[in-house]
Order: C-alpha cells, then sequence, then structure tokens
C-alpha cells in the first residue's frame, strides 16, 4: 500500500477533518486531545480521530479555517478503515458490529451522500485516480477457516457500474506505478499466489510475485505476514529477496509496515508506554529514523509529511530528518 496515493485534491483551500465520533467536543487541529482517541490515515489533507468509548459512530468534516464542523454520515456500528479516494471526491469506510467479524463497505461523497455500500466486504482498494474502487466479498465461517472470498468487484463510481473479476483472493491492492490491480489468492496446502488484473484491458494475469504492496514507482514490493509469516522485501524487476539489506532494525513479528512514505521509505508502528510512533525505514540507504509521532499524511510532492504528536499536528520537513544507521 502507498500512502504517497491517498493525497487530498488542492482544490480544496481549507483542511477537512473527518471525525468519527459522537460525544461533542471542541477540535482545533493545532491543540486537538480526545481521550480514548486514536488518530488514523484518511488520505491527504484529511484525519481522522476515532473515539473508542463511542457506542455510535458519526463522521465529521470540519474546516480548519472557520473551526465549522459538519455531521455527514451517521452509523450505529463502529466505523473504521476510512479512506479517502486520491481525488478527494469520496470517503470510503467499513461498519462493523461487535456481534459479527463481517464488515460492510460504504462510500459516500464529501457532502455526505451515500454513493455505495456493500455488505461482507473484507478488503477495499481505490484507484489512483479517484475514480474507481475495488473490493472483496465474502463470509466468515465459524470452521475455522475464517474468511472465504466469493467474489472480486470493481465498482465505477460516475457510472454506478459494478463488474465482477474473473478470480477469487483475500487481499488486494491497486497500485500507483503501473495502474493495475494486485491479488493475494490463499489457498490451504497450495503456495500462495499473485495475479495482476489490468483494468484497461480485463485481462488476468498469473505473476512471479510474492508480495502486492509497492512502492509509489513500483521498484520495490512487500509481503506482510499474512498467515504469521515474516515479512519480506523484494525487488520489482527480478523478484529478488533483498529483505537482509535492511539491517539497520530489527525485521521481527513487529515490523509490521503501514505503507510507502516515498519511492524508498516505509512507515513502521511503534507503540511505546502506551504511545502510537512511527520509524521510518529507509531500503535504500539502510537508514531510520524514529519519530515522535505517527505519520498522517503530506503534501504530494514528497518532501514533507504531517505528524501527530502530543495531541497536535505539524508539519515536518525530510530533509530535516536524521536517519541513523544499524540501531544498536
Amino acid at each position: 500500500m502507498s500512502l504517497i496515493g491517498k493525497t487530498f485534491t488542492r482544490r480544496f483551500a481549507a483542511l477537512l477533518c473527518v471525525i468519527t465520533s459522537l460525544p461533542a467536543w471542541a477540535l482545533d487541529l493545532g491543540v486537538a486531545t480526545t481521550m480514548g482517541s486514536t488518530v488514523t490515515v484518511v488520505g491527504g489533507f484529511s484525519y481522522a480521530v476515532q473515539d473508542k468509548t463511542a457506542d455510535k459512530r458519526s463522521l465529521y468534516v470540519l474546516n480548519a479555517e472557520t473551526g465549522e464542523k459538519r455531521e455527514i454520515y451517521h452509523s450505529l456500528d463502529a466505523i473504521g478503515e476510512i479512506e479517502m479516494s486520491p481525488d478527494g471526491t469520496y470517503i470510503a469506510g467499513s461498519e462493523r458490529t461487535s456481534e459479527s467479524p463481517e464488515k460492510s463497505l460504504f462510500v459516500i461523497t464529501t457532502e455526505g451522500e451515500l454513493a455505495l455500500k456493500v455488505t461482507g466486504v473484507y478488503r477495499f482498494s481505490w484507484a489512483p485516480d479517484g475514480g474507481s474502487i475495488a473490493y472483496i466479498v465474502g463470509n466468515y465461517t465459524e470452521d475455522g477457516l475464517g474468511f472465504i472470498p466469493s467474489g472480486i468487484w470493481i465498482y465505477e463510481m460516475k457510472q454506478s457500474v459494478a463488474r465482477k473479476l474473473p478470480c477469487l483472493g483475500q487481499d488486494l491492492s491497486w497500485a500507483e506505478h503501473d495502474k493495475n490491480v494486485y491479488i493475494w489468492f490463499i489457498e490451504r496446502r497450495k503456495p500462495d499466489r499473485v495475479l495482476q488484473y489490468r483494468p484497461d484491458t480485463q485481462q488476468l494475469i498469473e505473476t512471479t510475485l510474492e508480495g502486492i504492496d509497492f512502492s509509489p514507482d513500483g521498484k520495490y514490493y512487500y509481503a506482510p505476514q499474512y498467515e504469521g509469516g515474516p515479512f519480506r522485501l523484494f525487488l520489482s524487476a527480478t523478484d529478488e529477496e533483498i529483505t537482509d539489506k535492511v539491517r539497520c532494525v530489527p525485521i521481527d513479528d513487529a515490523f509490521v509496515p503501514t505503507g510507502w512514505l516515498t519511492n524508498s521509505i516505509l512507515v513502521v508502528p511503534v507503540r511505546i508506554y502506551g504511545a502510537n510512533r512511527d520509524t521510518l525505514v529507509n531500503v535504500e540507504t539502510d537508514t531510520f529514523c524514529e519519530l515522535p509521532g505517527e505519520v498522517i499524511t503530506y503534501p504530494i510532492d514528497g518532501t514533507s509529511f504531517k505528524m501527530w504528536t502530543n495531541g497536535a499536528i505539524k508539519d515536518i520537513s525530510l530533509d530535516s530528518l536524521r536517519f541513523e544507521g544499524e540501531k544498536q
């Protein structure tokens, strides 16, 4: 997954803040503090604050210049996995009740108009241009098999048309570098497979890839810890595994990246003394930088990003960071 692909269009003059919360509390982007809340990536210049103490959930848009807060979506279920479309037109999220592991996908406009709702969705991924969304549907079983996929769909937002892909899978990613959909398919007692679906020609191609999370330029990709397996890093051109070239930080069970900050920098969350912090790992220079907070978003030029730390949002320039060598 590329964080850099989730940039909010610059045609909005003011920052928009998407908040999931029921209680009425004031939020100032400079000194925002909420008990029991966490900040999660929404995309571009948007932010999400989820109040875990609330029984119900609502989505709000907050104008940072005027302080106006406006509810745009309300749900009786828990809202999670909020993600803005790359063009800033839509907001996608998942809903799940406490009684069931199954989730529903909803997509709304920034004005709160419901554009799509699908039950039984396990994963979703926006097209790089924001015009379509791909998602996996299926059911959870009680016999220990977990999620069983039944189909993969692509929904075109403007045309309101859905088409089913001729394959199944447990995870997917709409790559930024080549605009193709990559699908991770797991079968019992068989090697995992990665399929490439080309939306322009509707071709489905078997690949030799071992992961689907590409850097924005497509040079690298990694395989996450599916079914307890280790993180692995690869060169896309040759499928050569280069995990052992990253020695600056331990590659262990705690190394679970949330995505790519730049073409060579991974964002790896770390929980220290109850606080969420991120470590940036440059896979080209084999260096790292420990941040005092969480990466939440950054401008499209990739030279800076925004970080949530000590209840405030700060602009951080990449050039101002000091990357170090092997961690002792």
